[in-house]
């Protein structure tokens, strides 16, 4: 997937997230990442990634991404 795949897949998801449209697994994947997210020393006041500047509340739900510093 290509990096604008990866947004687009994010905010998607997050869209079906506030719908209440993910399974259970997703939500649970999901969820775990941002919890590892919140705890991480890169996490910034806003709710972005230090490392690739992403919106943790997208990239966390982007199925085919990965933690820039393998934490998730």
């Amino acid at each position: 997937m290509s990096k604008l795949d990866d947004i687009a897949n994010g905010y998607g998801n997050l869209a079906k997230d506030k719908l209440g449209l993910l399974t259970k697994k997703q939500s649970k994947l999901f969820s775990n990442r941002m919890a590892i997210c919140q705890a991480c020393e890169f996490k910034t006041e806003l709710g972005r990634c230090r490392k690739c500047g992403c919106v943790l509340t997208a990239k966390t739900k982007c199925e085919d991404c990965k933690c820039p510093v393998d934490k998730w």
